[in-house]
């Protein structure tokens, strides 16, 4: 039914309404509107429609019968621009909120679907009308799409599409190139692996494999990977341990382990490496009769126990104990077979001195004399009594080491072209000690503040001897007392010896004193003493410290 006959029918309810309470007793009582093509919609009493039926005064089927002034005429063709389409208003109608907006003989009308109970939306068909209140529009969070209710929560802009949760997505193209799994980028898929192959993360469909790496630093992980590397200069050996000293082995190999820890190589996508280290293609696993090792495609035909570890010939065999092959002159030190320290420089070949053979075993340093020549034991591989020459490799040489010996020494030789120590400053080595000597005074015992030998003035200066001569100047040589301590040339009537300085006197540990009508100093510390008052025979004077 149109948005026109709907409007009209909501004016029937409600004039029914309004009849509902008035006097039951006024019989006949009917409602008559337009449809949309003009025929008559009667509503009556029983509350039953009759669209387009015959009047009761006899009136032709089509023929409008007197209808009460309040009733609308039927638009005419002939009329200007109607009210409607003055307004705008479409022929589906338009919701106001709950108000339903049409448009019935070109005058516009209102419907409160509210007062009906209802409220105004699509209906079934997608027409606007006064549809039951059974829905409530989801638009929360949504920025397009369906509201749950037949109608839209918004649309998007060109170019954008509307997503399953609601939201504008700019149109994405999918990127499957060169892959064969996994997403495209866009929500979807670029395809699936088949069963027992898992898709990696360039969209390859790879081997299902669980890596055995438990307990081992490298080597292979049973799946066509590796358990880790080596640092260089390291090895993995068979049980997946780092050990030094390893020269990895690649000639002629383009993948696979390099016996060091390492890698000669990586294939290509979709090949595997053999056990000769050769890339292929299609690979068929070799297992038969092996228990463990690689399978030939890159993959394991299993993992031995715990306490074994798997041979060459793909069996599981117990680890032995990696120092069962240490020598007599090594010890066993983080499973590695190390030197004996307690050997010093002496090994199990051994060596000869002195018409005796000297070699280590289990740390114990052995001197066998010999009655006979000590030489070299070709069949045995070592140097002992019966022996002839030496070690025709030359890598054991017959003369036997030296031995460094430092005992009860600080200093001195070694007796091996090495020391056993340096003394300090102001020390020198005397039979393998360290002694103190006195330190050569470039001063040569005189005073900082100078001397006098006669009339020549001496004083040093940074270690320096340096001399004047003051009778050149017609002067003497003197020591002044005021107002500082030091020695100059003075004029000989200037020069003159208190009475006070006859029993001397100290300026630090210098001795000031007179000596007949001349003035001497003496340094008390050249002499191991220090200036001090002895009495008052004696006066100032160096004396022993305390």
């Amino acid at each position: 039914m149109s948005v026109r006959n709907l409007i009209l029918t909501g004016f029937i309810f409600l004039f029914v309404a309004a009849g509902c309470g008035s006097d039951s007793s006024d019989p006949g009582l009917e409602f008559v509107a337009l449809t949309e093509d003009g025929s008559t919609l009667v509503l009556d009493e029983g509350g039953s429609v009759d669209v387009g039926a015959e009047d009761t005064n006899g009136a032709d089927p089509g023929t409008s019968p007197d209808i009460p002034s309040d009733t609308v005429s039927p638009p005419e063709d002939t009329k200007p621009k109607t009210e409607c389409e003055l307004a705008g208003i479409p022929d589906t109608g338009a919701c106001d909120g709950d108000n339903l907006i049409g448009c019935v003989n070109d005058e516009v009308f209102t419907v409160d679907c509210a007062q009906l109970g209802l409220f105004c939306g699509p209906d079934s068909t997608g027409a606007l009308s006064c549809v039951p209140d059974e829905c409530t529009p989801a638009c929360e969070g949504k920025s397009c799409g369906s509201d749950g209710c037949g109608g839209t929560c918004g649309s998007c802009e060109p170019g954008a599409s509307c997503d399953d949760e609601g939201q504008c997505v700019s149109e994405c193209e999918a990127q499957c190139d060169g892959k064969s799994c996994g997403p495209d980028g866009c929500g979807g898929s670029c395809g699936a692996c088949e069963l027992g192959f898992l898709c990696n993360d360039s969209g390859q469909c790879e081997k299902d494999c669980k890596p055995q790496c438990e307990g081992k630093d490298c080597g292979p992980d049973g799946c066509g990977g590796f358990c880790g590397l080596c640092s260089e200069g390291d090895f993995c050996t068979d049980q997946g341990f780092c050990k030094p000293e390893c020269s990895p082995s690649c000639d002629g190999k383009s993948c696979g382990p390099d016996g060091c820890g390492g890698i000669c190589g990586e294939c290509e996508d979709g090949d595997t490496c053999n056990d000769g280290g050769q890339c292929v293609s299609q690979c068929v696993p070799e297992c038969t009769d092996k228990q463990c090792g690689p399978d030939g495609c890159g993959g394991s035909c299993g993992t031995c126990d715990t306490g074994f570890l798997c041979g060459d010939n793909g069996k599981c065999k117990e680890i032995p104990d990696p120092c069962d092959d240490c020598a007599p002159d090594e010890i066993c030190q983080d499973d590695v077979c190390v030197k004996d320290p307690a050997c010093g420089p002496y090994t199990w070949v051994g060596c000869c001195k002195g018409g005796s053979t000297i070699y280590c075993q289990n740390g114990d340093v052995i001197t066998q004399n010999c009655n006979q020549a000590c030489g070299w034991v070709d069949n045995k591989q070592w140097y002992y009594c019966g022996g002839d020459g030496s070690d025709p490799t030359g890598e054991f040489p017959i003369e036997c080491p030296c031995v460094p010996n430092c005992d009860g020494k600080q200093c001195g030789g070694d007796g091996c072209g090495g020391t056993c120590g340096e003394c300090g400053p102001n020390q020198a080595c005397e039979s393998n000690q360290c002694v103190t000597v006195q330190p050569v005074d470039p001063c040569e015992g005189i005073p900082s503040i100078g001397q006098c030998d006669g009339d020549l003035k001496i004083t040093c200066d940074d270690g320096e001897l340096q001399e004047e001569d003051c009778s050149e100047q017609n002067k003497v040589c003197w020591v002044d007392i005021i107002p500082t301590l030091k020695v100059e040339c003075k004029w000989p009537w200037l020069a003159n010896c208190p009475d006070f300085l006859l029993v001397g006197y100290c300026s630090g540990n210098l001795l000031v004193q007179c000596q007949g009508d001349d003035i001497s100093i003496v340094d008390c510390e050249q002499e191991g003493k220090v200036c001090g008052y002895t009495g008052i025979q004696e006066g100032w004077n160096c004396i022993e410290s305390d």
